[in-house]
């Protein structure tokens, strides 16, 4: 599909969001994109990690269908905002699957918002690699922020180009260490039924570290009984805009 072919849309906290035209979805809530991906994604899993009881060393994140990166931006931008509480924090890795290679140049614009000061602030702009994954069997693009000051935390985001049905087998596999949190933001259940099944969730079981979260915005029916089957116990996370909240999953 042709990027020019989205409807680039202006929402009340400034940000923009696009309507998917196969389905006529659109990514975010009229509220805000930053907005939702801050409250629905990065405030929870700060919350979740200060609840460790001692500041990780690393952090390792999943973010599943990654769309226009928000949900990515908005954590790592929270992580550097939060510093202080985290003392000890040295790496941020953030693995994330697209299927839409066309959305790229977008990913610049969001980056370029005002929402992600505190990134220009104390990092240098971000080295871009592309690459191909024998491992994968795709695309890879990553980015990494190196921090001005070395008490900072480097930050890596790995994008894959492919299927996340595809894709996350081949990253279970290869996970060395125990994942903190997934972002699960795929389209809703209504169109894509099959990116909410309880297969994948059991994937992110697999992985997950034993206080991590799985967070998703759905409150679907569907979507609490595949987290119920995959051994989650969930939880409702606060009301955005219209939307009745997301979901803070974590493993019983």
């Amino acid at each position: 599909m042709n990027a020019l072919t989205y409807e680039r849309l202006l929402l009340d906290d400034g940000s923009f969001t696009l309507r998917q035209p196969d389905i006529d979805e659109h990514y975010h809530n009229c509220i805000g994109a930053y907005t939702e991906s801050y409250r629905l994604y990065a405030s929870e899993l700060l919350g979740s990690v200060k609840h460790y009881g001692s500041s990780p060393t690393t952090l390792f994140l999943w973010d599943v269908c990654f769309g226009l990166g928000y949900n990515s931006f908005t954590a790592l931008n929270t992580l550097v905002h939060e510093r202080a509480t985290l003392p000890e924090l040295r790496h941020v890795t953030i693995n994330a699957v697209e299927m839409d290679a066309t959305l790229r140049p977008m990913w610049r614009d969001v980056l370029d918002l005002s929402h992600y000061e505190t990134l220009r602030q104390y990092y240098d702009v971000p080295t871009i690699v592309d690459e191909y994954s024998e491992l994968c069997s795709c695309k890879t693009i990553t980015y990494t922020w190196l921090p001005f000051a070395a008490q900072d935390p480097t930050l890596t985001l790995v994008i894959y180009i492919g299927d996340a049905l595809t894709l996350l087998p081949h990253w279970e596999a290869l996970q060395k260490t125990q994942v903190d949190a997934v972002f699960h933001d795929a389209f809703s259940p209504r169109h894509v039924p099959h990116l909410w099944d309880v297969s994948l969730f059991q994937t992110y079981v697999n992985v997950l570290h034993d206080e991590g979260v799985v967070l998703t915005y759905s409150m679907a029916r569907l979507v609490k009984d595949a987290l119920n089957a995959a051994g989650l116990s969930w939880a409702k996370t606060p009301r955005i805009g219209k939307q009745s909240g997301g979901m803070r999953a974590v493993k019983r």
